[in-house]
């Protein structure tokens, strides 16, 4: 939504002083100012609407830049008719819930949001996985995918056929897959994870190339 790269809530408290950084993010939910001009426009607006004139500013912002439009750049690349080919890489969003609540998250995601995939649904996408010979890649995200209670079971069923498994994670997410260890809880199981990937928006030179936790 914002246009800032900076979380919304910086807690005074580091993760590992204060365990969980949900209650941390809802106090500071209620005081914050522009989230709360951003819920009270969104009620007035509606979402659809709202939507609508982000987008408009985000088109008027780049032609102030004169950045080229997509089809003008893949035509200058020589690429023009994209055409299509098989999907390989099966991106699920498990739910919107999440420890945090960040200005540059483009779904909204926070301690307040309840959608989450069940296990219903997460047998559905298993089924699609089983059935295609194409996919190779199951990159899952949210929210904070690692806080959904079906996280567990979508990692076991992928692996089990064979896919590479990406963990969008924010690396607060806590009990689940956040430390380079990636256990599942306090038994000592491994989480069997092909790699996490780090979401964060620091550019800074010692981690912008630094995507990547590799779990196996």
């Amino acid at each position: 939504r914002g246009v800032t790269a900076q979380p919304r809530h910086m807690p005074a408290r580091t993760h590992s002083s204060m365990g969980s950084l949900i209650p941390q993010t809802l106090e500071d939910m209620e005081v914050d100012g522009e989230l709360q001009a951003h819920l009270a426009q969104l009620a007035k607006q509606g979402q659809a609407k709202m939507t609508r004139e982000e987008q408009r500013q985000r088109e008027r912002a780049l032609n102030k830049l004169n950045v080229p439009s997509f089809g003008a750049t893949c035509k200058a690349a020589g690429v023009n008719p994209l055409t299509r080919g098989p999907a390989t890489t099966l991106q699920l969003n498990i739910g919107l819930y999440c420890n945090q609540a960040c200005t540059h998250c483009h779904v909204e995601s926070s301690p307040k949001r309840t959608e989450m995939m069940d296990r219903k649904t997460v047998d559905a996408c298993v089924g699609l996985m089983k059935s295609s010979s194409d996919i190779t890649t199951v990159d899952i995200t949210g929210g904070a995918p690692e806080l959904n209670s079906e996280f567990r079971y979508l990692v076991q069923q992928a692996r089990a056929l064979g896919l590479t498994v990406l963990d969008r994670c924010n690396l607060t997410g806590g009990s689940a897959c956040c430390a380079a260890a990636v256990r599942w809880d306090a038994s000592g199981e491994l989480c069997p994870l092909s790699a996490l990937v780090r979401r964060a928006t620091c550019a800074l030179p010692a981690t912008k190339n630094a995507p990547y936790l590799r779990a196996s």
